[in-house]
């Protein structure tokens, strides 16, 4: 097992004492502000500082598992993979804490760290637990991160279940790109705590637990994939980012899922989870571009790209994956928002619904007042318990799958052949566009 050591060091005595004198740290029965601590200016300033300032300061050598699991004793460290590393299965305990999150840089340089295994429960999981410096150019293979919530008596009477999950980071708000989860699975599960009420919540992504976009500049993540399946139980589940919270907008680019995501409800007192191909559920406005979700997915409220979201802007995407709601709204790319503008996208995947419905759609399960579309198609079927349906009418329907050649994916639609590869597509026998960006994966 990798055991936690003491953290040294005068930055993080310092840091310590600005986290002392930070009135909003510590548990909080109110739900929005128990997901992270929000750093006061001076905590921000001393973030932004150790991650503009990486490249002038020399970056620290990984070499083996020892010398990655010690990141934890300089949490604002600069730090690069000189190879590949091993973990060897053995118990990892997530690099950083509400109190003391990884502030620093991560740079993996295209390596990869094989054998990655968390069972212990801890409110945040994964390779990070929380991050609020750079995670960059990493590889993660053979993920094995099955983990259920403790819930945790806060104060006299007052319990809290809170828990994220994903296989690079908890919970997030530093900056991430050119991330890849490949090889393996990660379960979430958030315990029945009948004495939580409104203090029990979580999330689980392929890539991310929870995001928090709270700074005054948009959130891009560039070049994120996964390959693992993501299983939630009580739980938001999202094939790169299980939720999303915040003030200002967040971009995807460039990224994909090909894992499959589901997550069910714990009992009738909860809600039904959000599942999405890319992210679960935000809060925020939420942009897609050239992305895509090959990946099966099944829950609550359900979409291809976005289970639920606020307002939500995709461009160049398709979902070419089956999407299965046993309770809630579902669509092609989109379950429900609150604002819907969809351009250049095509949803190929099959919609379920196992419950009677109206919010189920070839793109979108419900059409807000505020919706915008512009050359977007699906081809999939829609059957509600058993029978076929129109579905929400938003979209153009074909039902000639060689109308999806070469010629309609880079002149109707516009795609960069620079972007996406082309190669073999042939959409009758599930051969679909790839981003090139992208490591193949094998069936």
């Amino acid at each position: 097992m990798f055991h936690q050591k003491s953290i040294k060091g005068a930055f993080i005595f310092t840091f310590m004492l600005i986290l002392a004198a930070c009135e909003d740290i510590g548990p909080s029965p109110s739900l929005s502000s128990s997901i992270a601590p929000t750093p006061t200016s001076l905590f921000q300033s001393l973030i932004s500082s150790s991650s503009s300032s990486s490249s002038s300061i020399n970056y620290i050598p990984i070499t083996n598992s020892e010398e990655l699991n010690n990141i934890r004793n300089d949490l604002s460290g600069n730090y690069t993979l000189m190879n590949d590393i091993d973990l060897e299965s053995k118990e990892w305990i997530p690099i950083g804490t509400n109190l003391l999150p990884f502030i620093g840089v991560i740079d993996g340089q295209g390596f990869t760290i094989r054998n990655l295994v968390i069972t212990t429960s801890n409110k945040n999981i994964g390779f990070i637990g929380v991050n609020y410096g750079t995670i960059k150019n990493i590889i993660l293979d053979g993920i094995d991160i099955g983990v259920v919530s403790s819930p945790v008596e806060v104060v006299s009477g007052l319990w809290q279940n809170v828990i994220y999950g994903g296989a690079f980071i908890g919970f997030n708000r530093g900056k991430v790109e050119n991330i890849k989860s490949i090889n393996g699975k990660i379960s979430i599960e958030r315990a029945n705590c009948e004495l939580c009420g409104s203090n029990s919540t979580g999330a689980v992504g392929g890539l991310i637990g929870l995001t928090n976009t709270s700074e005054v500049e948009p959130l891009s993540f560039k070049n994120l994939s996964n390959a693992i399946n993501v299983t939630g139980l009580g739980v938001n589940a999202g094939g790169l980012i299980g939720k999303v919270t915040g003030d200002s907008s967040i971009f995807i680019i460039d990224s994909s899922n090909f894992g499959n995501v589901n997550s069910e409800k714990i009992g009738p007192t909860y809600g039904n989870p959000s599942v999405g191909g890319l992210i679960a559920h935000s809060d925020v406005n939420t942009n897609f571009i050239n992305c895509l979700n090959s990946g099966h997915l099944g829950g609550g409220t359900v979409g291809g790209l976005i289970g639920e979201g606020n307002t939500t802007t995709i461009k160049n995407s398709f979902n070419s994956g089956s999407v299965t709601s046993n309770n809630g709204g579902v669509g092609g790319l989109v379950g429900v928002a609150q604002n819907i503008s969809v351009r250049y996208s095509v949803n190929f995947g099959n919609l379920t619904s196992t419950s009677n419905t109206n919010e189920i759609g070839g793109i979108t399960g419900a059409l807000p007042a505020i919706n915008d579309i512009e050359k977007t198609y699906y081809s999939g079927a829609i059957i509600v318990n058993g029978v076929a349906v129109d579905g929400v009418a938003f979209g153009t329907k074909v039902t000639d799958l060689t109308t999806f050649n070469l010629a309609f994916f880079t002149t109707t639609l516009g795609w960069d052949t620079e972007v996406w590869d082309f190669t073999g597509l042939d959409i009758a026998n599930g051969v679909y566009p790839t981003l090139k960006n992208i490591l193949p994966v094998e069936e």
